[in-house]
């Protein structure tokens, strides 16, 4: 691990304690697991404490995170819009059937499977797939206007131990997940 992971590292245990306190301490830490394997070689992975996420979250400027809020500002208000309304066609659509979006130069394909979202992404001559809890796209969708509500996701994401997100690009795999364990 570098320096300034272990850094980074460091900052979201202590984080972590003020946030959570000594009675979350004693009943167990959830930690949040990030693993990005590229095919280069050049891997990355982030260990934090869960409860030290919405932490580090509230130490971003008020005009980005305020009130579990995460403003996304102008620049991706139209993005964010465009991905609420096929949250609503999802919702109406049966398990299995695809929505599909278009955005700038991105096809974006989504089904719902059971209590996960299948996403398929073709951009640039390149794609990806993913998956995700749809009860954590619920929780970040719940913001209003141009936010995110930081504050429920995570809390979807705490309440779903295991692999939570899977991303899979041509050159790199993305995982998150969410575990007892500091190491992962």
């Amino acid at each position: 691990m570098r320096s300034p992971m272990r850094a980074f590292a460091a900052a979201a245990v202590l984080l972590a304690a003020a946030a959570d306190g000594p009675v979350r301490a004693a009943q167990g830490l959830e930690w949040l697991h990030v693993q990005i394997e590229n095919a280069g070689g050049e891997d990355g992975g982030l260990h934090v404490p869960a409860g030290a996420v919405g932490a580090l979250l509230r130490m971003a400027p008020d005009a980005v995170f305020e009130d579990g809020q995460f403003h996304v500002g102008a620049e991706y208000a139209p993005a964010l819009r465009a991905l609420r309304a096929v949250w609503r066609q999802l919702r109406a659509a049966g398990d299995g059937e695809p929505v599909s979006a278009q955005h700038e130069d991105a096809l974006v394909r989504v089904a719902r499977v059971g209590a996960r979202l299948e996403v398929h992404v073709e951009y640039g001559g390149r794609e990806a797939q993913g998956s995700v809890p749809a009860a954590v796209v619920e929780a970040l969708l719940s913001g209003a206007g141009d936010t995110l509500d930081i504050d429920a996701g995570l809390a979807a994401l705490r309440a779903l131990p295991g692999e939570v997100v899977h991303v899979t690009e041509p050159d790199r795999q993305v995982r998150i997940w969410v575990d007892d364990s500091p190491g992962g």
